[in-house]
């Protein structure tokens, strides 16, 4: 990508955030009703029905965000469908004649993606 194409790019932030357990485990927020839910104390994770990891797509272009949540660790693979699904739903529609587009991610944290397989994938969400 050229400089000049570089600077009338579509650009995309992209990041994963930690896992949490899912399940009937207490939390410091507040809820008010008649009785009281019942919930753990401790939140074992052989007690979770399983893990969630929220994966952000921001749009830097148009201040807009779209939030993937899957079940499984933040992978190349999840981080390109929800790639693919910010395409999808937004992307494509706002975006019709992009040629371009610019993704910023970091390839920090304990599930650090493979920079191959992030660019062959990614390679083909606008096809």
């Amino acid at each position: 990508m050229t400089t000049k194409q570089a600077a009338t790019a579509y650009v995309i932030s992209v990041d994963a955030k930690k896992s949490e357990l899912i399940g009937p485990f207490k939390n410091a927020g507040a809820r008010y009703c008649q009785t009281a839910d019942a919930v753990n104390t401790y939140d074992f994770p052989s007690e979770a029905e399983c893990r969630a990891t929220p994966y952000g797509v921001y749009d830097r272009c148009a201040n807009h965000a779209l939030v993937s949540v899957g079940t499984h660790a933040a992978t190349a693979q999840f981080a390109v469908a929800a790639i693919r699904r910010w395409w999808e739903q937004v992307g494509g529609t706002r975006y019709p004649h992009a040629r371009h587009l610019l993704i910023e991610a970091d390839a920090g944290g304990s599930e650090r993606p493979s920079p191959a397989v992030m660019e062959t994938r990614v390679a083909t969400v606008g096809q």
